[in-house]
């Protein structure tokens, strides 16, 4: 189902990488951190922009991803670093559409790359609902420090998950560790879903064997997050 991106495989960032990566000068206006939230596609933070669907790569030789900076993806210098390319057949997840071209995720075996890609190399495909709750259910691995479970209780469907994030040392070098935890009921919506015990919330998006998931920042400690793009285990 997933293997190695051809040539090039980037791990994707943990969020706190990404988010470091997206700072913004103390200086910057509102209207230039608008702009950047409406062009964004990278590793970190890709769950949080939907809605999504699945693609099929085609046509002739690679396409690169390509980066979400000033002028791109349509200038002529936008491939990403390291020049990560997926070719026909390959299966990506889209999300937002820019400029001729779509933000796409590239699950692998090493966690997925990022970046937009040309409308006229991807072909949509057909995934339609779940039948019943049980698509749902299973366990699901995230990248890095988040894992996350759905099945069935006495009571009715419920999600169970974990997450941490892990800082810098103390001064005497012990480990400053920031973990979370979702625990609750699960309401099923199609192929979204929703978690929401008031104070930490997280919707859920699935394809086929792909969960994206995008919280608000609330289910945890410092930087803890369960966004990302989920890979349903093995059974």
């Amino acid at each position: 189902m997933t293997r190695v991106l051809r040539r090039y495989a980037r791990p994707v960032l943990t969020a706190l990488a990404a988010l470091a990566a997206l700072a913004l000068p103390a200086i910057a206006s509102a209207q230039d951190t608008g702009e950047l939230d409406a062009r964004m596609c990278r590793n970190g933070l890709f769950a949080a922009y939907g809605p999504f669907q699945l693609a099929r790569i085609s046509g002739e030789g690679r396409a690169y991803f390509l980066h979400d900076r000033d002028g791109c993806p349509e200038a002529a210098d936008c491939r990403s670093l390291g020049q990560p390319y997926v070719v026909a057949g390959d299966t990506v997840i889209v999300s937002r559409l820019r400029m001729g071209h779509a933000c796409a995720f590239f699950p692998n075996a090493v966690g997925g790359t990022a970046g937009y890609l040309p409308l006229e190399r991807l072909e949509f495909i057909e995934t339609g609902a779940p039948t019943g709750d049980n698509g749902w259910f299973g366990s699901w691995s995230g990248v890095g420090s988040s894992d996350i479970a759905i099945g069935m209780s006495r009571e009715g469907p419920r999600v169970a998950g974990t997450a941490f994030w892990q800082g810098l040392p103390t001064a005497d070098g012990h480990a400053v560790i920031h973990d979370g935890e979702i625990n609750g009921p699960i309401t099923f919506f199609g192929n979204r879903a929703r978690f929401d015990e008031g104070l930490c919330i997280v919707d859920f998006t699935l394809l086929g064997d792909y969960l994206l998931a995008s919280d608000n920042g609330r289910c945890g400690g410092m930087n803890v997050r369960f966004i990302g793009v989920y890979l349903r285990d093995p059974d």
